[in-house]
């Protein structure tokens, strides 16, 4: 997200907040997130921003809300063709790019807010939502439970983002040695699907 200072004067106030605070908990973690710093920066006053967010928390809901928005488009655009081995493939990248690209908003959007306040705002909720819709879609007409499917499809690629962010594992810091981890794991997922509708079937 860009950083635009000046587009309150255009009656934008509150989306140059949420670019604003993205930028700022990216660059030193959600922790530092100060509204009336946000409102010296900006230029405005700090009533101004209250008339938007009522605290720090719903400002984290709003940077969570445009996080999913994100997610959901790369994920919906980065392929609706193929089979499911190459959906897992180009959507595990689509998400671990967001990801490395959003780190501390992907911690906003997956840690700092819970799963019952998420769901308590019906915007945020839709946002991520549309972007779990991307998981749904990969194993749909897979044999069994689709939910419990892609379920295991975001664990594993989420676990892989996360040890990747975290540098836990040596070969998913280097990018050319991250992408065999990648299609190791997206093999090993495929595979695992694919055994269980030959499981079902038989």
């Amino acid at each position: 997200m860009a950083r635009t200072k000046d587009s309150y004067h255009h009656g934008n106030l509150k989306d140059a907040l949420i670019r604003a605070a993205h930028e700022q908990i990216e660059e030193a973690g959600a922790a530092s997130l100060n509204l009336r710093a946000l409102a010296r920066e900006l230029g405005v006053t700090h009533p101004a921003v209250y008339r938007h967010f009522k605290d720090k928390d719903a400002l984290l809901e709003a940077v969570a809300q445009q996080g999913f928005e994100e997610l959901a488009e790369a994920l919906h655009a980065s392929s609706e063709g193929g089979g499911l081995e190459h959906l897992l493939q180009t959507r595990t990248e689509a998400y671990m790019n967001f990801a490395l690209q959003n780190p501390e908003c992907l911690r906003v959007m997956f840690a700092l807010i819970p799963a019952e306040a998420r769901m308590k705002n019906e915007a945020l909720y839709a946002a991520s939502k549309r972007a779990y819709a991307a998981l749904l879609d990969m194993v749909e007409g897979v044999e069994g439970d689709p939910y419990i499917n892609s379920a295991v499809v975001w664990a594993t690629l989420h676990g892989l983002t996360i040890l990747t962010i975290e540098k836990q594992i040596p070969k998913l810091v280097d990018k050319a040695e991250r992408a065999e981890v990648v299609a190791q794991a997206v093999a090993v997922l495929q595979k695992g699907l694919s055994q269980q509708a030959v499981r079902k079937k038989a």
